[in-house]
């Protein structure tokens, strides 16, 4: 809205504006008192959420603390360089295992001299000068095949890698198939050859066998020497008849191991199911049966670390609250917030139910956990550790009793439209809400009060002047 116009100080010398100004700004103090209230809340749920946030997260900390990192294991070997393999633990039960491996898993390849060429992207695969195109079909170790045709305008080393590797899209069978290769040797009159591997370690379907063979019907007589061969179906091949095989081929085998004295064969050398929650990842064969011992038992740094964790977790959201709750902070005074984190201190500390108020280890405290002087949590490791050694099943079950309990307490703080912290941020949501229509109504009378004040003086200046202008007349009459 435009202002009226001020003829400031003409006829009266008054500095009108300043007065406007003056009164306006006397006027506008509950308008600067709702606009720092508004200010105030907007800080205030900002720092809420935060504090919503970390106490989900803190959740989700002691959570994993009494879950995930209980069931943590360490893995220990007798031989130090893992040379033959090497073990990681999931859950595994506590104990030793032994392991013998006398051969690992391979894949099957072919890698033939007679597939290397002067120059892969120019020396032909056929002759294509009486034939414009060579078919080929390749069986990999899991038993699929497939076929391809190399035209004149792939007719290269390349072109039949490129070919090969298009084929195999579409292998359902997980690590299934095969996959080519072109290498540079960088020596003699034939530098660039041809390596085809099976993606899957073991023998396979194939006896640990590979098979390239060139189907075209009466032969192109490639110069690979790949041999000529049929398939038995060529509607739905599944077998090739001749062809490029053994004689060509690095033979796929199956790992062997004993485990505990027990022989195994896998066609892998990640090996998950020998014991449950024990993976053994085998390096090397040794004929001599060289055993390597694994020790398993609970992974006390782990505990440790996510105990450190859950304490790192609820610092964060109490020292949001305690940063916000300083003279003038947002949170200042909120003895509603201050008695949330009271709360959550106590569940977490007290003893939980169904745990026995004579044991040793009863509750958070007993294993390490403390609380500080400026309302923080923390926890002695070592103390921790040591209840780790003397009674594991008992810890666990202050994790379990004391998580259910915070956890519950928690999710009644934080749950989304019904939590405490929800409740509170709807009603400022809502308080803002009514103090921004209340702001807009206050600026609205205040810019119209400014306009009346303004037409006031300006009608006042304008009676002086014609009062002044009068006087100035009868002054001239005498």
């Amino acid at each position: 809205m435009a202002s009226a116009i001020s003829f400031q100080g003409l006829s009266t010398n008054l500095q009108t504006d300043a007065l406007v100004n003056a009164i306006i700004q006397q006027e506008s103090a509950p308008l600067t008192r709702m606009q720092s209230r508004q200010t105030l809340n907007s800080q205030r749920s900002t720092v809420l959420q935060s504090i919503n946030s970390a106490l989900l997260a803190f959740n989700t900390s002691y959570t994993a603390l009494s879950t995930t990192a209980m069931q943590s294991r360490a893995v220990s070997s007798s031989d130090a360089n893992g040379t033959y393999a090497s073990a990681t633990a999931s859950g595994a039960s506590a104990g030793t295992y032994d392991l013998a491996v006398s051969q690992v898993a391979t894949r099957a390849k072919l890698d033939n001299t007679s597939f290397a060429v002067a120059d892969a992207a120019t020396t032909k695969v056929f002759d294509d000068s009486t034939k414009s195109s060579a078919t080929f079909a390749i069986q990999g170790s899991d038993g699929t095949v497939k076929t391809f045709t190399l035209d004149a305008a792939s007719n290269n080393l390349n072109g039949l890698r490129d070919a090969i590797n298009a084929s195999q899209a579409g292998i359902t069978t997980t690590g299934g198939g095969v996959n080519a290769t072109v290498v540079k040797t960088g020596t003699g009159a034939t530098p660039y050859r041809m390596i085809i591997s099976a993606n899957d370690t073991g023998t396979g379907t194939t006896s640990g066998k590979l098979t390239l063979a060139e189907v075209t019907t009466d032969p192109a007589l490639n110069t690979l020497g790949i041999a000529a061969g049929t398939l038995d179906d060529p509607g739905t091949p599944t077998t090739i008849t001749g062809g490029t095989r053994s004689a060509l081929s690095q033979v796929a085998v199956d790992a062997e191991f004993t485990l505990n004295g027990v022989a195994m064969t896998r066609t892998t050398n990640v090996v998950t199911d020998a014991a449950d929650g024990l993976t053994l990842t085998l390096k090397k064969g040794d004929a001599t049966g060289t055993v390597t011992t694994f020790t398993v038992g609970l992974d006390k740094s782990a505990i440790a670390t996510a105990a450190s964790d859950v304490v790192s977790k609820f610092n964060t959201a109490y020292n949001a609250f305690k940063n916000a709750s300083g003279t003038g902070g947002p949170l200042a005074g909120d003895m509603a917030i201050r008695s949330l984190f009271s709360r959550i201190r106590s569940a977490f500390t007290a003893v939980p139910t169904g745990v026995s108020l004579d044991s040793t280890y009863n509750s958070a405290p007993a294993l390490g956990f403390k609380t500080n002087q400026d309302g923080t949590l923390g926890v002695d490791t070592t103390v921790l550790q040591a209840a780790l050694d003397a009674d594991v099943t008992q810890v666990q079950a202050v994790f379990t009793g004391s998580r259910t309990a915070t956890k519950s307490l928690v999710e009644a703080i934080t749950a989304p439209g019904s939590g405490n912290l929800a409740q509170t941020l709807s009603a400022i949501s809502q308080q803002n809400y009514s103090l921004s229509r209340q702001i807009t109504d206050t600026q609205a009378r205040l810019e119209r009060r400014r306009t009346v004040l303004q037409n006031q003086f300006t009608k006042l200046e304008s009676a002086v002047g014609q009062l002044q202008a009068a006087g100035q007349s009868l002054s001239a009459i005498r």
